[in-house]
């Protein structure tokens, strides 16, 4: 309670003085130093009051925390912004503030991800929008090429890829492996997925390095619901590998019988 107090003593003090000076003296007397690695640690937390205490007393919103690891670049430091933090977080308060103060939606990591590719992955669809509409590059890529589109497929984000694609996300868009955000969906099996990159204009028919079509890769993975979507949006059944093999033949290499029959059952009406 006594924190509470004078937390709120603290911001009515900044809000009738302003000074960047007042600011950090009310840092201290609530025993919090005033560096790059308490404004880190308040972000993380979702402390919207501090961290809007450490931006009022000067602290740059478009800084790098030079060295820091996170889970999501897999323990590689990537000199993030106190946005891309925030976005990963979640914390859609923090990166309403930061962006009122400044920060650069548009700002790229070492790995080349931004804010928006750390925000589609956990964060709220409301905050991703609101990265958007701050300017954030809906078709930006990382250094594997992957837009921020893929990462919600990837991770099966259905109402974030269809906040994406109305924003004017590539559904074409592909990663540095040739594959595109249909062929991941495919391979996952997320038939919602499919179908709001096909409506997006997604191309029923591209194909990987090896020749195979985003069919053949939902017959591989063994998605059947994928496949009977597939299929009834007109896809090329009779469409061939580099090694010759349609989408029946892997069926049948792989054993897949339910895909065999939806196959072969939809290739008997179509002759």
């Amino acid at each position: 309670m006594r924190t509470i107090v004078m937390l709120a003593m603290c911001l009515v003090i900044v809000s009738c003085s302003n000074p960047k000076d007042s600011a950090q003296r009310d840092l201290m007397r609530l025993g919090i130093a005033y560096n790059d690695q308490e404004f880190l640690s308040r972000i993380r937390k979702g402390d919207l009051i501090l961290t809007n205490m450490f931006l009022q007393a000067g602290m740059n919103p478009n800084m790098r925390f030079t060295n820091h690891k996170d889970s999501v670049s897999q323990g590689e430091s990537n000199d993030p912004t106190p946005l891309m933090i925030a976005s990963r977080e979640g914390h859609i308060g923090i990166v309403r503030s930061l962006l009122r103060k400044g920060a650069d939606p548009t700002a790229v990591a070492n790995n080349g991800q931004t804010a928006l590719m750390y925000g589609v992955r956990y964060a709220p669809a409301e905050l991703v929008s609101d990265l958007i509409a701050a300017g954030a590059d809906v078709n930006g890529r990382d250094k594997d090429g992957k837009s921020a589109l893929t990462f919600a497929v990837l991770l099966d984000r259905l109402d974030v890829v269809r906040l994406l694609l109305d924003r004017g996300a590539d559904p074409n868009a592909m990663d540095r492996f040739s594959f595109t955000p249909l062929m991941q969906a495919a391979i996952k099996g997320k038939a919602p997925i499919i179908e709001a990159l096909l409506d997006k204009g997604a191309n029923l028919e591209a194909r990987t390095p090896n020749g195979e079509t985003v069919l053949m890769l939902a017959v591989n993975y063994n998605r059947m619901e994928a496949v009977r979507l597939l299929v009834n949006r007109g896809v090329d059944l009779k469409a061939k590998d580099v090694q010759g093999r349609t989408a029946l033949t892997i069926a049948r290499i792989k054993k897949h019988e339910t895909i065999i029959e939806i196959l072969t059952t939809s290739e008997s009406k179509n002759q």
